[in-house]
């Protein structure tokens, strides 16, 4: 049997009509379980191993499943690795230029096509066997590109990123000779574009390259500048094959920068196309036009450009990420979802909040789609509430806004004040939206319960996130004091959640702590002890509130944990994996409450929540950067020397893609040079130092504003840019400024869109 190329997307179309026409014949419609010894094997197509392999990958796709008794998988799992193993055995030497490789090619494009649609739960095939079938191959054939590629896909499945990337260059210099060979003739271009968008999502830095994600890099040898050189060639060469796609294929696409922004959601733009959005050929080109977006988001993000660069790569972004909903409007809920986040970014608030609903119409149990269609609600309703205002009056609102939300702005916390003027009847709709998917979680959860389902951690974030919204409404309404009642229901959540006891096991950096009732573990500019006489005096009728918070507290630090304990990670290291990661969720938890107790005065309450943040996982810059902004109004110099240390910890290559909490440091510094700090009692010894500082502050919040979305959608990084350009006589700067922050504060939501993100531990 000769292998179908993958550019024969009907031909196996109609292979799998046949396959599930044997199925059907072989199991008596689902009546009968399949047993791969005793159904399969006796069969006379058996007798052609690449048949036998072929029908049977089929039947383990996830909607065949049904068909196979419980010693399939196992059974042909077996089989497999004999077969795989009596070839490896097979002498053969390595061929000359003119020698052909089909007889190689044909095993390998047909175990491996067959085998990527089976769930890499199964375990099939091995990655390591896998790895050393296929360079057994490379040294019997000649510049085989099948084996190349499909090495080039279990090298990455393995994170053998350095073995890949040098395999994909070879591949590339393959396919360059070929056409060159053959007058630019394009063999099999589906599988070319399918390598090239695997490659490109998978070596985008951000993934491969960030600490946030995995312990450890993914390329050993490679650097972030020779990946993004490479990743430059790549791109531009899967743009081609994709035009070149798009001409034999008469696919249609909307370029046009003025046109609806989801308008794949009322045309078809490719009715010549009648293969549904969960066939392998609409998925694979799908990716491709997503990988192109996923690479712009990046530069955006994470590579200092000029603000035109920046536009021109946000519209790129929007416009790759569209079409792969053109050719792939359903199939697909993280493009979906990515798509309507990126909207909500450039603030194209309308087309995201339709997107959202068709979202959830077809996949109601996305939680974080609820909490984006929130959040971008509540943002329409700070534009309406603000619409009919006088412009003198949105100038005032912005300082407002800006002074009373700079602690929360960067991490997704509560933002009162931007949404203060919503209308009460809006805010009940919100609130029922909110409710709808807290109920949809509810129900949710008990469905888990069953031993066959298991919750991600990331949809558990999504409801954590979604409980915090509800909270930031209720917040916007009624004020912040409103929701220190509602606190312990979030710690409750979590513990329902996550089942696993983070007392029992103390945190190493527990100690680092002294006195921890009160003070930093760092050591201050200022004596601690004086600092008694020197702090502000609460007010006699907070005294109550306080008890109340205390008490709270301590309720929250001792919730219960569920009584069922689970037995079945038996590997210590990766439950104690699995726990880091529970603690640095939980650890964020108590630092967002910290900051809800700033925001309403308890100082020493939000200092507490430090305390517990650090006791349930080591220090870190959110703990550092949330102390100094607890002690920005009365420890100035230790605000200080918090931020210093964090934004020096933050400057390390290591901690090069935590855009995020760079912001909110940068915030809390310029809060507390440009706000707090007084002539009286100075944190700098002369006007001279203190140019020198305002300075320094301008390079960081420039650099940072050319950071997408985190920077350049921030209105308090371009307020005190304003701030600043006033000091040093800046007009032209300064009404660009001012003009960006108004701009971002009128569709401002309750919380950051970046809280919908996916969380990195």
């Amino acid at each position: 049997m000769k292998p179908f190329l993958k550019s024969n997307a009907a031909a196996s179309h109609w292979l799998d009509v046949l396959f599930g026409g044997m199925a059907g014949l072989l199991s008596n419609e689902g009546k009968k379980l399949l047993s791969f010894n005793s159904d399969i094997k006796p069969q006379e197509f058996a007798e052609n191993s690449l048949i036998l392999v072929l029908f049977s990958n089929y039947l383990m796709k996830i909607e065949n499943r049904h068909l196979l008794d419980v010693d399939f998988r196992m059974e042909f799992s077996s089989y497999i690795k004999n077969y795989v193993e009596s070839v490896m055995s097979n002498e053969s030497h390595f061929p000359d230029a003119s020698s052909e490789n089909s007889d190689l090619d044909l095993f390998v494009y047909n175990l491996y096509e067959s085998l990527r649609y089976v769930p890499l739960k199964y375990h099939i095939l091995s990655s390591l066997l896998s790895k050393k079938l296929l360079i057994n191959l490379t040294q019997k054939s000649y510049q085989s590109q099948i084996i190349l590629r499909n090495l080039i896909d279990v090298l990455i499945d393995r994170e053998e990123y350095d073995e890949a990337y040098a395999a994909f260059k070879t591949y590339n210099s393959y396919i360059d000779k070929d056409q060159e060979q053959h007058n630019g003739y394009i063999h099999d271009i589906l599988s070319i574009i399918d390598i090239y968008s695997t490659c490109i999502l998978r070596f985008n830095p951000f993934d491969s390259l960030s600490l946030q994600s995995n312990d450890s890099k993914k390329f050993k040898y490679v650097t972030r500048d020779q990946i993004l050189c490479s990743l430059v060639k790549f791109v531009i060469e899967l743009k081609t094959y994709l035009h070149e796609l798009a001409k034999i294929c008469d696919l249609n696409y909307d370029d046009s920068p003025n046109s609806n922004q989801i308008s794949f959601l009322y045309l078809k733009y490719n009715e010549n196309v009648i293969q549904e959005d969960s066939s392998n050929f609409i998925k694979l080109i799908s990716k491709a036009w997503y990988s192109l977006g996923y690479y712009y988001y990046y530069l955006c993000s994470f590579e200092l450009q000029n603000y035109e660069t920046i536009d021109a790569n946000i519209g790129n972004v929007l416009k790759y990420y569209k079409n792969s909903l053109i050719i792939n409007t359903t199939g697909n809920i993280s493009y979906l979802f990515n798509y309507a986040l990126a909207l909500s970014y450039n603030r194209s608030i309308q087309p995201a909040i339709k997107l959202c609903k068709f979202i959830l119409k077809r996949y109601p149990e996305t939680f974080k789609t609820w909490n984006l269609l929130a959040l971008l609600l509540s943002s329409m309703e700070t534009h309406s509430s603000d619409e009919n205002s006088q412009s003198h009056k949105h100038t005032y609102q912005v300082n407002v806004t800006i002074n009373g939300s700079i602690n929360e702005t960067m991490n997704g916390s509560v933002n009162g004040t931007a949404a203060s003027n919503v209308q009460v009847t809006n805010i009940r709709e919100l609130e029922k939206i909110i409710n709808n998917g807290l109920n949809i979680a509810g129900i949710y959860l008990v469905k888990s319960r069953k031993p066959s389902l298991n919750i991600t951690n990331d949809i558990k974030i999504d409801i954590l996130q979604l409980k915090l919204t509800q909270l930031s409404i209720w917040e916007s309404t009624y004020g912040a004091h409103y929701i220190l009642e509602f606190l312990p229901e979030v710690f409750m959540l979590y513990n329902e959640l996550f089942d696993i006891d983070i007392e029992a096991d103390k945190n190493d950096g527990a100690h680092l702590r002294t006195n921890i009732a009160k003070w930093s573990h760092r050591p201050s500019f200022i004596d601690p002890s004086s600092n008694q006489n020197n702090g502000v005096k609460q007010e006699s009728h907070l005294s109550k509130e306080k008890k109340l918070a205390k008490d709270r507290i301590k309720r929250m630090s001792k919730i219960p944990k569920p009584k069922e304990k689970h037995d079945h990670l038996s590997d210590n290291r990766s439950m104690k994996k699995f726990n880091v990661t529970e603690r640095k969720i939980l650890q964020d938890i108590w630092v967002w409450t910290s900051k809800v107790y700033l925001k309403v005065g308890l100082l020493e309450e939000a200092e507490q929540c430090i305390v517990e943040a650090e006791r349930i996982h080591e220090p870190n810059t959110k703990t550092i950067t949330t102390l100094g902004l607890i002690c920005s109004t009365n420890r100035k110099f230790l605000a200080l020397q918090e931020f210093e240390r964090s934004l020096e910890i933050l400057n390390e290559p290591i901690n090069y893609y935590k855009k995020k909490e760079f912001g909110i440091t940068l915030l809390g510094l310029c809060k507390l040079i440009i706000l707090d700090d007084n002539i009286n009692n100075s944190l700098f010894i002369s006007t001279k130092d203190l140019s020198s500082g305002l300075i320094r502050l301008k390079n960081y919040l420039e650099q940072f504003s050319q950071s997408w979305p985190f920077g350049y959608n921030n209105s308090e990084i371009w307020w005190y840019l304003s701030l600043i350009y006033e000091k040093i006589d800046d007009k032209v700067m300064l009404t660009k400024s001012l003009w960006k922050c108004v701009e971002l504060e009128d569709f401002r939501p309750v919380r950051d869109f970046d809280c919908c993100s996916e969380f990195i531990p």
